[in-house]
């Protein structure tokens, strides 16, 4: 009987310790899409509310048609407005991917993220795409 005691302690004191490991670990969300001439993708850690970090955003040129690419962040507040941040362009043409590092806050809160890819003839857009929202879970 004491060393069956003994084996479920040590199973409980295993299982709190991989829950105690798995809640210490910052959340994490990724998200992508494709359109004709382009993917995207982007990746990034919940810091809190109002805060992410980590944001890897990437754009890979995938067709031949003298178009450029490019990727954008777009956060949604609490309210379920979204608000679309500056474009990261891309021009070295078809097979090339760029990446960019950033991180961003903002007071209102952070309810949710996704980006938009598109494909441009100088300033006009082709064709695009709006990656799935990946919620906050801090709210």
């Amino acid at each position: 009987m004491k060393r069956r005691a003994l084996t479920v302690t040590s199973a409980l004191t295993a299982l709190l310790t991989l829950c105690a490991t798995a809640q210490a670990a910052a959340p994490t969300a990724r998200t992508s899409c494709a359109t004709t001439g382009a993917t995207g993708s982007a990746t990034w850690t919940w810091d809190s509310r109002t805060k992410i970090s980590g944001i890897a955003l990437r754009v890979k040129d995938t067709a031949a048609d003298g178009n450029h690419v490019a990727v954008r962040l777009a956060t949604q507040d609490p309210d379920f407005n979204l608000h679309y941040r500056p474009w990261h362009h891309a021009y070295g043409g078809q097979g090339t991917a760029e990446t960019w590092h950033t991180y961003f806050t903002d007071t209102r809160g952070i309810f949710g993220a996704s980006i938009s890819v598109v494909v441009k003839d100088g300033d006009t857009s082709l064709y695009s795409c709006f990656a799935r929202v990946a919620y906050n879970p801090h709210y």
